[in-house]
């Protein structure tokens, strides 16, 4: 515009004196670009520029600035004032803060939804920071512990490569999430529900409005007036316990089997973020249609968590008696093995020793049963037999093959024993009602002589005899005894015994009942109570047959119902009067009895059974045992 007003109004160029560029102006042309400037200033040309400019320092100063126009150029104003350096936010600062302070001392709850779903995350990772120094320490403690589990945890750690104090945790927890429910803050109603697989759930509904009113009550009977806001966090009903996490506008409840960590309140926590910030709108426009938070399910879900590896440990000292009866186990069979062995050797050593003897193989087993063959000459001092039964070693260990050879002369030289009679009677122990003839033109093993046993004798000391023959009796050889003729007495003992059992087994099947107090009035009492006498005089009558006398053992039990003491009591009360009924009828000596009370200790049916099913357990039970008289 000013190139134009020039071409329009302006003089010629004034024109320069003397020393060229770098010269001064006469006083005459100074005057003449003055005029020049202050026409080129009032030229018609920028006139309209000129009036706006004036009117607009006019509204400035009078306060009517359209407040459109100022919407308008404030935010590139801001801009440019950013742009420029801090000098904005240095001045807006202090107000800003005091409208953030006046804000939260009015109505604190739009700053809190506002910083919800960001504060819960920043807390949690601060935590699990100081949580991840702490296992950290934990796990170099525990470094240096040593139990079977231990090693088995540290073999899983070094496996999946997580920690070992991290495997200790997952191993000894045990818990499952069983149900997981969304409620709405306000009104309390279900907007959501899932279920662990193979739980049975009764009316979610329901269980929502007991909850909230539950929390309701709690809050206005306990809670003070800083806590009006509070709610709820944890709830246990015998083993289940309710999680409980609120938010701004829902609150989520986790039903809880067993002992859950604090690890399951984080998740709780992650999830009701999550809804909140996916359902925000829908959480605080809700009005009662809750087919919105179908949505929600995967969140609820996650919850759904569970640990099923129990680990049981002992008191430490249990751990110390049961180690140490290990090590008393294993000395036990240290020494047992070390002795066998030393008498084993001292054995052989005999037998190498003795003359007329030729030991050919030996077999040592300390666990079970030793072997031993070789060659006896008739003029050794003393049968293999013999030699065993002299020494340490039990008899029944030992399983022996010994031949005789005719010819073998003894290795010292010794004369052979004199001829003459063998008491057979007095080396084996027979008993009366055995004896032994010689039989004519045979023994074993080529001897010449043999001897054949006849009689009776109980089955113990005819297997004996038979070892003993087996082995060699005396100067004569190896099986030169006929013990056939002997007859077993223990097939009449066996049926002897198995009628006792049999009686002992029918007098332990009488119960005499006592469903109320000390009453043995009742029919079924005195039916019992009979059939116990007759039984128990069968029991002493064959006990007497055979020897022995029979100790009763009356015992008297209760239910759980009242106190142990007073159980106890009244169970010693029940035994003691079954026992003065049975008392006399055991006149002569046929029996005597043994009296006591266990209270409820002893239960026929479980303590959860109900209580009709519990009248079983008021009772006297008898039970026996055979004494040598």
């Amino acid at each position: 515009m000013a190139s134009d007003v020039s071409s329009a109004t302006g003089p010629a160029p004034v024109s320069r004196d003397g020393d060229g560029p770098g010269g001064a102006l006469a006083p005459a042309e100074l005057d003449d670009a003055m005029r020049q400037l202050q026409d080129l200033l009032v030229a018609p040309a920028i006139a309209p520029e000129r009036e706006g400019l004036r009117e607009l320092r006019e509204e400035v100063r009078a306060g009517r600035l359209d407040l459109r126009q100022l919407a308008d150029a404030l935010p590139e104003a801001l801009q440019l004032s950013g742009a420029d350096g801090p000098r904005l936010a240095d001045a807006l600062s202090p107000t800003v803060d005091r409208a953030i302070e006046v804000s939260i001392e009015n109505n604190p709850q739009p700053m809190i939804d506002a910083i919800f779903p960001i504060i819960g995350p920043a807390i949690r990772k601060a935590v699990s920071d100081a949580l991840a120094k702490a296992v950290s320490g934990l796990n170099e403690t525990l470094e240096h512990s040593l139990s079977p589990q231990s090693i088995r945890w540290r073999l899983e750690a070094k496996r999946t490569g997580k920690p070992f104090a991290e495997v200790l945790m997952l191993n000894t927890l045990r818990y499952r999430v069983e149900q997981v429910f969304l409620i709405h803050a306000e009104t309390g109603l279900l907007l959501h529900h899932v279920v662990a697989p193979g739980v049975s759930a009764r009316d979610a509904d329901l269980v929502s409005g007991m909850l909230t009113a539950v929390t309701d009550f709690v809050r206005d009977s306990f809670a003070g007036e800083d806590d009006r806001d509070a709610g709820l966090q944890k709830l246990r009903v015998g083993g289940t316990s309710v999680w409980v996490e609120r938010g701004p506008h829902a609150v989520l409840a986790a039903a809880v089997r067993g002992e859950g960590p604090e690890a399951l309140r984080e998740v709780l926590e992650e999830s009701v973020e999550a809804v909140h910030q996916r359902f925000h709108d829908e959480l605080e426009r809700f009005d009662g249609d809750s087919s919105g938070f179908v949505g929600t399910d995967p969140d609820l879900a996650r919850c759904l968590l569970s640990a099923q590896m129990p680990v049981r440990r002992k008191p430490a000292v249990l751990r110390w008696v049961r180690w140490a009866a290990v090590l008393v186990l294993v000395g036990a069979l240290a020494f047992m093995a070390v002795r066998s062995t030393v008498r084993w050797k001292r054995l052989v050593r005999d037998l190498r020793s003795t003359p007329g003897f030729m030991l050919v193989d030996e077999n040592h087993n300390w666990w079970g049963r030793s072997q031993l063959t070789g060659f006896f000459s008739v003029t050794a001092p003393r049968s293999p037999g013999q030699v065993v039964l002299a020494s340490d070693v039990p008899e029944r260990e030992v399983d022996s093959d010994w031949r005789l050879l005719p010819g073998l002369e003894s290795r010292a030289g010794e004369a052979p024993p004199p001829e003459g009679p063998v008491d057979l009677a007095a080396l084996l122990d027979a008993p009366e009602g055995v004896g032994f003839v010689s039989a004519a033109g045979g023994g074993a093993g080529g001897l010449g002589r043999g001897w054949v046993a006849a009689g009776a004798a109980d089955g113990a000391w005819l297997a004996e005899a038979r070892r003993r023959v087996a082995a060699g009796v005396g100067p004569l050889p190896p099986g030169s005894v006929d013990l056939s003729g002997v007859t077993d007495l223990s097939a009449e003992s066996r049926a002897q015994t198995a009628a006792l059992e049999a009686a002992v087994a029918a007098l332990v099947a009488v119960e005499v009942p006592m469903p109320d107090g000390v009453d043995l009035s009742t029919p079924a009492a005195r039916e019992r109570l009979a059939r116990a006498v007759r039984r128990a005089t069968d029991l002493a009558r064959l006990a007497r047959q055979s020897g022995l006398r029979v100790t009763l053992e009356i015992t008297g039990h209760t239910d759980v119902q009242g106190r142990p003491e007073a159980n106890r009591e009244l169970s010693l009360a029940r035994a003691q009067a079954v026992a003065d009924v049975l008392r006399p009828a055991g006149v002569g000596g046929l029996w005597q009895t043994v009296v006591r009370g266990v209270g409820a200790t002893q239960p026929r049916v479980p303590d959860t059974a109900p209580l009709d099913q519990q009248a079983i357990n008021r009772r006297v039970t008898l039970a026996a045992r055979l004494v040598p008289r």
